[in-house]
């Protein structure tokens, strides 16, 4: 990590305008245990233009780890909207809605979601898992019927 970290500096210095060198020293950052770092790094590489679901995720991550709940949905959803399959922001969403109590309103969104998409396989199985999860299994059943 501290070799890598060497090697970051030294690059940034030639080419300080770099994403996805901010992406990296973030990803760097994030394996060290430095959430403040890695959190500056991913929002400089978006400031400059990086849009990866990756990117989005690992801020994503971040946020979590500093406790900031609505801000790792945000970063999650801001994945999805890169890449409307990746399935690993529709688990966090839904594991970071039941720990902020709000996996109703996430499933209300959702639900408006999936009228205007109802072709995203990724979307609606997530949404029936979060429908079981807030009890509401009549919903969960109707879309499990309509396949």
């Amino acid at each position: 990590v501290l070799k890598a970290k060497e090697i970051i500096t030294t690059v940034h210095a030639e080419y300080p305008k770099s994403p996805k060198l901010d992406f990296f020293e973030g990803k760097n950052a994030l394996r060290a245990g430095n959430s403040n770092l890695a959190k500056k790094s991913f929002e400089k590489a978006i400031r400059q233009g990086a849009r990866d679901p990756e990117l989005y995720f690992l801020l994503g991550e971040v946020h979590w780890d500093l406790n900031k709940y609505s801000k790792s949905i945000l970063s999650y959803e801001r994945a999805l909207t890169t890449d409307a399959s990746f399935e690993k922001a529709y688990k966090k969403i839904v594991q970071v809605s039941q720990k902020q109590g709000s996996l109703d309103k996430l499933c209300d969104r959702w639900l408006i979601r999936y009228q205007n998409n109802s072709d995203n396989k990724m979307l609606r199985e997530y949404l029936i898992l979060a429908l079981h999860k807030a009890d509401r299994y009549d919903e969960a059943k109707k879309l499990i019927r309509e396949g």
